[in-house]
């Protein structure tokens, strides 16, 4: 008797046990969704820098963003200077220029404000931005073209400024042919250009005579190819003051 009323525990805590496995896997099985949302960064541009180059002002824009938004261009203001430029397109994850015309009146920080319109999925969306970037100031002088004649060279200097500048004194100059194992004529003393030009590009003929400078060793050349090189003297007319610089003029022409 006592080993029945035994069995019969066992087999009751076993049929208890058993239903609450049961109970449990009824519970497992119940499908619960969690939603797992992840925090995403909101698209943002950047302004990066601007230079001065060409007779513009180009300002470099950063467009970031993690979502697939096609740019469709928008709009830029510079409050200092009171210029305001729509752009078409744009880059997404690049750098991309906006550019504006040049002013004088450049300061070396320039703030920046404007939007940027993109489509996504399609619907159109807006990123505004703002900041302020350096300004950086590209200055060039170069040596486009050359002829020689009876110890005289005409050249044309291609200028590139976005200040106003002056050129005074062309000096150091050397003409020799293109192998280099002679010398055509040799500038010793400075020949004075003293010409003004305001801000923006410009094309300057020039004419220097090695005859009055320096040294003539053949007056007329054979055709063929020929090297120039040398220096021009130039003044840059800051708002803060002036700056005096020499810029390297070199060319290797066929004449």
């Amino acid at each position: 008797m006592f080993l029945m009323d035994r069995d019969l525990k066992v087999f009751v805590a076993s049929l208890i046990l058993l239903t609450l496995v049961a109970v449990s896997a009824v519970i497992y099985t119940g499908r619960h969704i969690y939603v797992v949302r992840e925090s995403l960064p909101p698209p943002t541009v950047t302004p990066l820098n601007a230079y001065v180059t060409g007779g513009k002002i180009y300002l470099e824009l950063y467009f970031n963003s993690t979502l697939p938004i096609q740019p469709l261009g928008g709009e830029v203001q510079l409050p200092q200077l009171g210029e305001n430029m729509t752009f078409s397109g744009g880059m997404l994850n690049a750098p991309f220029n906006v550019s504006f015309p040049l002013s004088p009146l450049t300061p070396p920080e320039l703030e920046v404000t404007g939007y940027l319109r993109g489509e996504l999925n399609g619907s159109q969306i807006y990123v505004t931005f703002s900041g302020t970037v350096p300004v950086q100031l590209v200055i060039s002088v170069s040596l486009v073209n050359f002829s020689y004649s009876e110890g005289i060279t005409d050249m044309i200097i291609r200028v590139d400024s976005p200040v106003n500048l002056s050129l005074t004194d062309l000096v150091n100059f050397t003409l020799v042919n293109s192998n280099l194992s002679y010398a055509v004529a040799r500038q010793y003393t400075p020949v004075p250009v003293n010409l003004s030009l305001s801000y923006g590009v410009h094309y300057v003929d020039l004419k220097l005579s090695y005859n009055e400078s320096g040294q003539v060793y053949v007056s007329s050349i054979s055709p063929g190819v020929y090297y120039e090189e040398g220096e021009i003297i130039s003044v840059l007319h800051y708002p803060v003051g002036n700056m005096t610089r020499s810029f390297s003029l070199y060319l290797l022409e066929t004449v």
